[in-house]
């Protein structure tokens, strides 16, 4: 491993399933863990209404609107702290959180809340994390952003530029979101987003955490780090179209030029890839774009064939602006425990707005 590398040595998660190896040992295992939400419609045969179904995570019952944010992101740096043998110490964290933009009522929310001292999103989770990790001795340069899906592996590439650059030996990317709030769960059935009885093909509500450390290899070796994996090729593009425009042909051209990026940076052209992870959902534009970009490199990439697609959705419900960095802790475990059964796994994301993300992690190699 050359000592340029990138390379992820912590995961911390909170979920539905709870903390990152547990809850990652779970989802291999296809257990979820679903509970009925506040927002009930009525049934398909009748006029009794029936509650929809989400992913909430227990541990954040009673929080809400950004406190229920700071709590899930409290919850995650705790796991990874309480995984990892770096010192305490001040660490970049960039953070991929919702958009005010993207989510009806979220501003509101944060109005609501702070009627008095208006703020922004990035102010007030910075200040949550200043009260609830302010006795732990680490402290954390917030940066947000809010770009969906895909934004965890923006992330990840903004982590490559800040420690290539060497300005930081570590940082920690990770992402936030819930959608456990009745306003949104509104919003998804008013735009036919959600699934629920009258609408088998949409999303099921979750809610979580994620946070990942990446570190310079030269940095984890000297401290005697054990690398869980090593971080590859990144690639971003944009999309002309939302996954939201009404009437929208989603072709995947952005995504397929994503992922034929990655593979030809990769070293190994990504003949080795056992696994891809995508942001598949449920919802039917999301699998139409997902088939078309298949088509697109059909004849180029036979790995795409033969290696196994795994959903972080089908365990936690959608987890907005968390998924890229879940599938990220989900990847990671896979080779430290041993089930990604090949040495490389994909990663793809897109978000509701021209955004998408793909992105190579490989198994630790000797040194």
């Amino acid at each position: 491993m050359s000592s340029n590398a990138l390379v992820i040595t912590g995961i911390g998660m909170a979920s539905s399933l709870g903390p990152a190896i547990g809850a990652c040992a779970a989802a291999r295992a296809g257990v979820t863990r679903t509970a009925p939400l506040d927002l009930v419609v009525g049934g398909p045969d009748t006029e009794v209404p029936l509650p929809v179904t989400g992913h909430p995570c227990p541990w954040v019952e009673g929080f809400t609107g950004v406190g229920r944010l700071v709590a899930l992101l409290n919850l995650a740096i705790e796991d990874l702290v309480g995984g990892t043998s770096l010192p305490p110490g001040q660490l970049p964290l960039l953070l991929e959180a919702p958009s005010v933009e993207e989510r009806p009522g979220l501003q509101e929310q944060l109005d609501e809340e702070w009627e008095e001292v208006p703020g922004d999103l990035e102010g007030r989770l910075g200040e949550g994390l200043s009260l609830t990790q302010g006795s732990s001795g680490w402290g954390w340069a917030l940066q947000v952003t809010q770009r969906g899906h895909a934004g965890g592996l923006a992330l990840l590439r903004a982590a490559q530029e800040l420690l290539r650059s060497g300005r930081h030996e570590a940082c920690v990317i990770g992402g936030v979101d819930s959608l456990m709030d009745l306003l949104t769960q509104e919003w998804l059935y008013a735009t036919r987003q959600l699934k629920h009885p009258n609408h088998p093909v949409g999303l099921m509500p979750g809610e979580g955490a994620a946070v990942v450390l990446i570190e310079r290899a030269a940095h984890a070796r000297k401290r005697g780090a054990k690398v869980l994996a090593e971080v590859g090729p990144v690639s971003l593009q944009d999309e002309e179209y939302s996954l939201s425009d009404e009437g929208v042909f989603p072709h995947g051209r952005a995504l397929a030029s994503a992922i034929r990026d990655v593979v030809r940076a990769s070293p190994l052209g990504a003949r080795n890839v056992s696994v891809i992870f995508h942001d598949l959902n449920g919802q039917v534009v999301r699998a139409m774009e997902w088939g078309n970009t298949l088509i697109h490199l059909a004849g180029e990439l036979e790995m795409l064939r033969e290696a196994r697609r795994w959903m972080p959705a089908a365990s936690f419900g959608d987890v907005g602006s968390a998924s890229g960095a879940f599938s990220l802790c989900m990847a990671t475990q896979a080779f430290a425990r041993g089930y990604a059964q090949g040495t490389e796994v994909l990663l793809c994301n897109s978000s509701e707005s021209g955004l998408r993300g793909a992105a190579i992690l490989s198994a630790p190699r000797d040194t």
